[in-house]
């Protein structure tokens, strides 16, 4: 192989062997030994000087120099960064608006009229802010551990105790993850060094690199364009496109943010994109009705408590009694702050004795207001099908109390219904979400949603709103800004930014946010995409 007769010739092996087994390169030595070098990457680091003061930048560098202290001599952390060309990533954005203007012009029936008109502005409205961005980078951080030894095995051991020990300080100070070279980035690696190639094969681009700098390793913002992903806004400070990923929704999403500054309409931005995505369906529940303006006529399937009517005395055929008895208990015990023991004990006086058990004095009064929900034949066909078309749920002029139970009900039986799911992905989409937040189904779906591509996006005034459980299973976090100081600490806080991050929420105007994906620790100052209601009136 040429690569490996260059490598012995610049390594002086005339009379040892070079082998490369990835992530390992192997070179024995012709008198006994061998030295190994192992390649570790990572693919979403950007060396950054934004937001940077003195104590930070004395912090970082101290922690990336014991870094290297903990490396073996010889070992290296480089940094290679890539111009990306965008051109192929066009041309197929271009492609696929006159495609989606052609179906528009020959579609049949208004539902997929509207659709298509949602995909058409989703993609020009990316196009556009293609346009309007820098060029992309991509920074790769590069580590390359060498040991050696006596023996194969001594060497590997030795590596696997360097490699957990890096691994964890990026990880724990710089919430980086790396990860092993494959065969065709430690080829790549090695002809680069060997001056065989560049790393970047790409057209050669020349462009301004000024937040670039060489201080230390910051997570990378999201950069990459995904065409499958739900498209929420424009990054505000270069105006590149923001674009989550569908599977990051499977992740769970919370928003936050004060009455006015734009949580329903980012809602509705993203129940608009996801409507264009085949085999994700969307299940918003809109307490007020404001969901409801925002949204196209005929994006979505409206349906309200008189298409599906519930009464909490009669199971759906396809629940079982006792998970029936689950969600009816976890709905009325949460709406109406009540211990579960005594909402059963209500229930089951009713079952015994009918729905007159409401109206005495006694452990069914406190059923009472509900009584709508008790006294009608229940309609649960729709229900059942929740899940195979995008619908939203509108529950407007019902009194408060009805509206939480009512909810509470279908979440539970969405949640209780993922065992019959034909290869759907399903987004629950839920505003006002305080209302509803202290629900064990709600819970056990930010838990265990992800497993049934099931993603839980819930919005609400105050991060005190949102109960622990649910902030630690959701992987992207939205605020919305405000002067209020109590609000600004939660945010910070519950993000994990740093206190370098308050001052931003402090600044932002309406339609404005931070976003932050938990896992990456990869901050995004987002404007938010108006909805097209909104962005056509």
């Amino acid at each position: 192989m040429k690569i490996i007769e260059r490598i012995k010739a610049s390594l002086g092996l005339a009379g040892g062997e070079v082998e490369m087994e990835p992530p390992d390169l192997v070179a024995k030595l012709g008198g006994g030994g061998v030295v190994v070098s192992r390649y570790l990457v990572c693919d979403s680091v950007d060396y950054s000087v934004r937001d940077f003061n003195e104590s930070s930048a004395r912090k970082y560098v101290e922690t990336f120099a014991s870094i290297l202290d903990k490396l073996p001599v010889n070992s290296e952390v480089r940094i290679i960064k890539d111009e990306v060309d965008l051109k192929w990533f066009t041309r197929k954005l271009v492609n696929e608006i006159l495609n989606t203007r052609v179906k528009l012009d020959s579609a049949q029936d208004e539902h997929s009229r509207v659709k298509h008109r949602v995909r058409l502005e989703v993609l020009s409205k990316l196009y556009e802010a293609l346009l309007k961005g820098e060029p992309f980078t991509s920074t790769t951080l590069l580590v390359r551990i060498r040991v050696a030894a006596k023996t194969l095995e001594e060497a590997r051991s030795m590596l696997e105790y360097h490699e957990s020990v890096v691994s964890r300080v990026f990880k724990t100070y710089y919430g980086l993850s790396l990860r092993r070279a494959s065969k065709s980035e430690l080829v790549r690696i090695l002809r680069q060094d060997l001056n065989l190639e560049p790393w970047n094969s790409a057209p050669s681009v020349v462009a301004e690199s000024r937040r670039l700098g060489f201080i230390h390793p910051f997570p990378l913002e999201k950069r990459s364009v995904f065409t499958d992903g739900v498209f929420l806004g424009v990054d505000l400070r270069d105006g590149r496109p923001v674009q989550i990923p569908v599977e990051q929704f499977f992740k769970h999403m919370v928003v936050i943010g004060p009455t006015g500054k734009g949580k329903t309409a980012l809602l509705a931005t993203l129940i608009e994109s996801a409507s264009i995505i085949d085999g994700l369906k969307t299940l918003s529940i809109d307490f007020k009705g404001d969901l409801a303006k925002y949204l196209p006529d005929k994006l979505v399937k409206a349906l309200t408590p008189e298409d599906i009517v519930v009464n909490l005395a009669h199971k759906p055929r396809w629940l079982s009694n006792a998970d029936w008895r689950m969600i009816v208990v976890d709905s009325l015990s949460t709406a109406l702050n009540t211990d579960p023991g005594r909402v059963l004990e209500a229930l089951e006086l009713v079952e015994k004795t009918g729905i007159a058990a409401l109206l005495h004095r006694g452990e069914g009064s406190i059923l009472l207001p509900l009584f709508e929900l008790f006294n009608r034949t229940p309609r649960y066909e729709l229900l059942e099908s929740i899940h195979r078309e995008s619908v939203l749920l509108e529950l407007q002029g019902r009194s408060t109390l009805f509206q939480n139970v009512y909810a509470g009900v279908v979440i539970g039986v969405l949640r209780n219904g993922l065992s019959r799911r034909e290869g759907l992905g399903n987004l629950l989409v839920i505003d006002e979400a305080w209302r509803v937040s202290r629900l064990r189904s709600l819970v056990e779906l930010f838990k265990e949603g992800r497993s049934w591509r099931v993603g839980v996006v819930i919005a609400t005034q105050n991060p005190g709103d949102v109960p622990r459980e649910i902030l630690e299973n959701a992987s992207n976090l939205i605020f919305f800004g405000s002067l209020d100081a109590d609000y600004v600490e939660k945010a910070v806080k519950s993000t994990g930014v740093g206190a370098d991050y308050a001052q931003h929420v402090m600044k932002l105007g309406v339609g404005e946010a931070l976003y932050v994906n938990t896992e990456e620790a990869a901050p995004v100052l987002l404007r938010v995409k108006t909805p097209m209601v909104l962005n056509s009136s």
